[in-house]
């Protein structure tokens, strides 16, 4: 299993999220980047996460956020979201800084 952070998020003309930068980070030191952050579609994300993957935001501040999870809306589009806070100063995918 991979562990992914999520550092920004860019939303397409519909207000979904289109694409992230994210980086993978060593299971050993959760604080260091195996892999810098990119740009990637969210069809990353989500076939990540359907693979087994760990993925979460990381907030500016350099701490963690909240889980990341797909979603199914209401026309079957597939996206992702945030998941509930796990601690008070976790911010959710919407509260990271837009590219």
């Amino acid at each position: 299993m991979a562990i992914y952070l999520i550092t920004a998020i860019r939303r397409d003309d519909r207000d979904e999220i289109s694409h992230v930068m994210w980086g993978k980070v060593n299971p050993t030191n959760p604080a260091g980047w195996e892999l810098q952050p990119a740009l990637a579609p969210v069809d990353d994300v989500i076939a990540a996460l359907d693979g087994g993957d760990h993925v979460q935001v990381r907030n500016p501040s350099g701490t963690l956020g909240r889980v990341v999870k797909t979603r199914v809306d209401a026309r079957g589009n597939e996206g992702i979201e945030s998941g509930p806070p796990e601690a008070e100063h976790q911010l959710p995918l919407e509260g990271l800084p837009l590219f």
